[in-house]
């Protein structure tokens, strides 16, 4: 991790002018913290480098009369303000002169934060110590209302787009574990190779034969598995014992991949596109052997979700941590419905209250429809300039596609008209379909939004207006969807009632910009954020918001 960096202007004019001038109000400069910062490597390719913020933030102070106290340098990624360095540096600095500082200047509001709670906490503690916080980019005048819809999409925007970058990945390694494609490091007995269309791979390598044999003499049973561990290092294979029992029980040697479960996904086994090392009759004998009983030969079934229970796999239990599951009991002439721990501290509740409870906390969570408008609004216009970009860098893509394409093409021909020898036009054909094939990995990456965007946002913004409705409606499967995505997999039971830590971002957003600007009897708005469940990090409960 790269240091942080700390420049303290704190010239002997500044401090002149500062000591010349008992009341701060009277100065007729402001002064300023100027404040860089780059989270990853890519961002030095999108204009984001420390040296171009620095100097557009000292132009900016010197057309606008603006005068710079102090400079701070943050150059690693850090998901709160607590883990910044020189923003805490920056903190100090600003509270041991609160009354000679006005701004805080920063290129958009990426660089001050990339989560919408901590932002709004940060708003909070800077707003009283006097200290405007600025993004040059994206200017916002704080006392006007209507400028709070605009803050909250900037500070969200960063937000949803990790959150999707990570969706995306996740989306993306489960999607190729299914075409049956084994990711990471591969196992002892296989190598990591590249197929033709340039995606992973394993491929036997020199310990394959070594590992066939163990498990071929592991399911004859005529020695122990320690003895035959104790061979395979005599001849040159050394594993340690938890290596070796881990491998014995690895599914990839019988041409399987594991996919664990996510979400309603129950886990399974996929057939591996990799050459198995074992056939499935010794690889059954050999888990038989190891667990001394008969091996399940079919892959797990998820259960059926009944009605009553929508609730079960994603509460909490208050007394263990563990997920609560459900089931119905008979009794006074009816049948009924509970969430209960396996475990044994056997806590059980109600299904009929938690579900009311839940319903409850969706109610809190209804958009209102003037806010949806104003969101529609911004959004459409930030998307329609998202699909004038990547057409743009698609329409480059495929440019540059066409002139490789085209030098293939001439390679063919120089090598038919006896131009080019065939060892040259193999050496030059590698290189360009290594850059084609990089090129198309880059035209994928630059994925188009839809044409019906806006046409999928108003309905997605309908169903919030409409939350508990829906959500009543709905089916057991389509209630268990809205919950994950709504409300996250992990719900709180606290005096009888539901409430979430995982929130979606995009709604966080919408109930902060609602309940965490208080307006003030001068007519400006505040950021309290500190008084609302949601940027503590308490979690969500109806009693803390006021949709």
């Amino acid at each position: 991790m790269k240091r942080s960096t700390i420049y303290e202007t704190g010239s002997t004019p500044w401090r002149d002018s500062i000591s010349k001038s008992q009341n701060p109000k009277s100065r007729i400069m402001k002064n300023a913290i100027i404040y860089t910062r780059v989270s990853t490597d890519e961002q030095a390719e999108k204009g984001f480098s420390l040296l171009d913020q620095k100097t557009r933030l000292e132009k900016y102070c010197q057309d606008h009369g603006i005068l710079v106290a102090a400079h701070y340098q943050e150059d690693h990624s850090a998901k709160n303000f607590d883990d910044r360095p020189a923003f805490q540096k920056l903190l100090k600095f600003a509270k041991q002169r609160k009354k000679d500082i006005d701004l805080l200047l920063f290129i958009n509001w990426s660089r001050f934060s990339r989560n919408v709670a901590d932002s709004y906490v940060m708003l909070s503690v800077l707003k009283k110590l006097g200290i405007e916080p600025q993004a040059i980019d994206q200017p916002l005048d704080l006392s006007v209302p209507e400028s709070l819809i605009m803050l909250s999409v900037y500070l969200s925007t960063p937000e949803v787009e990790n959150t999707r970058r990570s969706m995306n990945t996740i989306s993306g390694m489960r999607r190729a574990k299914k075409e049956g494609r084994f990711l990471g490091n591969a196992p002892r007995g296989y190598s990591n190779s590249r197929d033709v269309g340039n995606k992973p791979v394993i491929v036997p390598n020199e310990d394959a034969t070594i590992i066939t044999s163990i498990f071929e003499q592991v399911a004859q049973g005529q020695e122990s598995r320690e003895e035959i561990r104790r061979w395979a290092r005599r001849q040159g294979f050394d594993i340690s014992k938890s290596q070796y029992y881990a491998m014995l029980q690895n599914p990839v040697y019988v041409g399987k991949i594991f996919l664990g479960s996510y979400k309603d996904e129950p886990e399974m086994l996929v057939d591996g596109i990799h050459k198995p090392l074992v056939d499935q009759e010794t690889f059954l004998k050999v888990q038989s052997i190891i667990q001394g009983k008969a091996l399940k030969t079919k892959l797990p079934k998820s259960y059926s979700h009944r009605e009553e229970l929508p609730l079960r796999g994603f509460l909490i239990c208050p007394k263990c941590g563990k997920k609560l599951t459900g089931s119905g009991s008979k009794g006074n002439g009816g049948r009924y419905f509970y969430y209960h721990c396996d475990t044994k501290c056997r806590y059980r509740t109600k299904a009929k209250v938690m579900n009311q409870s839940y319903v409850g906390l969706l109610q809190t969570l209804r958009v209102r429809p003037s806010v949806s408008g104003l969101y529609l609004k911004v959004l459409g216009d930030m998307m329609k300039d998202d699909r004038r970009i990547q057409k743009q860098k698609r329409s480059q893509v495929d440019q540059q596609l066409e002139k490789v394409e085209a030098r293939i093409a001439k390679l063919q021909d120089l090598l038919v008209d006896g131009d080019l020898t065939p060892e040259d036009y193999n050496r030059a054909k590698a290189r360009y379909e290594a850059e084609r094939m990089s090129l198309l990995s880059k035209k994928e990456a630059e994925s188009m939004l839809p044409e019906d965007i806006l046409d999928q946002l108003e309905t997605s913004f309908s169903l919030l207006e409409h939350l508990p409705e829906v959500y009543l409606d709905a089916n057991v499967d389509q209630k268990r969807r809205i919950i994950g995505s709504i409300t996250g997999e992990n719900l709180v039971i606290e005096n009888l009632q539901t409430r979430t830590n995982e929130l979606n971002p995009f709604i966080k957003c919408i109930c902060l910009e609602t309940k965490g600007l208080e307006k003030e009897k001068a007519g400006n708005f505040s950021f309290e954020s500190e008084k609302s469940g949601v940027v503590a990090g308490t979690g969500l409960e109806p009693a803390t918001f006021g949709l």
